[in-house]
């Protein structure tokens, strides 16, 4: 595969000096670039040149080399952001500050749950906490059989209760690892995907339509963040490895910066409430700050994923 010749049909633009593995940006902004964009795309495989949009420059070109990258361990990595997070994440509600909030909503009231006018018609199960603790029940069937024959209404997953029950986070009382591939969607390609996401993005640009385009010489649009010394406070060594990653769940493609904000088309997102949610765990453990502002519910954000194709993030 040659390296040095650059696409054809590209504005006037330089390359930036002493840049590495190289970066190409345009001396004047496109108008419309979504089809110059596309043309450096279906080139990419024969230049080595990987195109990204810029809102503006925001690179200078000295990033990291694809070795690098390779040594990052996705897994054991948001692992590590898991427990940090974990330990910055507030308690549930029902233990903050030792207060009972009473009855949540979701459950409504312990007697109207199994019909009875006194829940101590059932003595020692007035609660579904009760059911959870017994200690007969130590697996999910017996607990939900039981329920069944008292009239509870049974969580799919009674072990997680606490956490669904407490401040709007995720869902998980422990780390649960990397989510599961998406099934992959029928329709266009991953790469087909990102052309036809580009103009999307371009909506979200302040710079509206119109955009710098860059070329950086990388094997894989998820080496992007890291390899063109992009300009943000994000961790753009770990994101590229998480990119890679989700590249092969998730169809990903990293196609546009906005300054400190980071645009990614995908081609089979999740498509189920579980699913979505626990691949928003891993765009929370980016440490995103969209996404830990404390702007947006953590359930809201995940049900915005089922079947989203472009994802973005920014850092401050």
């Amino acid at each position: 595969m040659s390296v040095a010749r650059l696409p054809d049909g590209l504005p006037p633009g330089r390359l930036i000096a002493g840049s590495s593995p190289g970066l190409w940006i345009s001396e004047e902004p496109v108008v419309a670039p979504g089809g110059l964009w596309a043309a450096c795309q279906a080139q990419q495989r024969a230049t080595g040149w990987h195109p990204v949009l810029m809102a503006w420059p925001c690179a200078h070109g000295n990033g990291h080399r694809p070795a690098e990258i390779d040594a990052v361990d996705v897994a054991e990595s948001l692992h590590e952001s898991w427990l940090t997070y974990r330990q910055t994440a507030p308690p549930p509600a029902a233990h903050r500050g030792g207060a009972d909030p009473g009855p949540h909503p979701a459950l409504g009231d312990p007697a109207q749950r199994h019909g009875q006018g006194d829940p101590a018609s059932h003595p020692g199960l007035a609660d579904l906490a009760d059911l959870v603790a017994h200690p007969a029940l130590a697996d999910l069937s017996d607990l939900t059989e039981l329920a069944a024959q008292l009239g509870f209404a049974v969580p799919p997953d009674p072990r997680e209760t606490a956490a669904r029950l407490g401040p709007a986070g995720p869902p998980y009382t422990r780390w649960p690892g990397l989510a599961a591939p998406a099934e992959p969607h029928p329709g266009p390609s991953p790469d087909a995907v990102a052309r036809a996401v580009v103009g999307q993005m371009l909506h979200y640009f302040t710079t509206r339509f119109t955009a710098y385009v860059a070329l950086a010489r990388v094997d894989r649009s998820a080496d992007l963040p890291a390899a063109v010394g992009w300009d943000a406070d994000a961790p753009a060594l770990e994101l590229s490895a998480l990119m890679r990653s989700w590249e092969d769940r998730f169809g990903a493609r990293v196609i546009g910066f906005e300054g400190s904000s980071v645009f990614v088309s995908v081609a089979s997102p999740p498509l189920t409430s579980r699913h979505a949610a626990h691949v928003a765990l891993e765009h929370v453990l980016t440490g995103a700050s969209n996404l830990n502002d404390g702007t947006f519910p953590f359930s809201d954000y995940a049900e915005a994923l089922r079947g989203e194709r472009l994802w973005s993030f920014w850092w401050d």
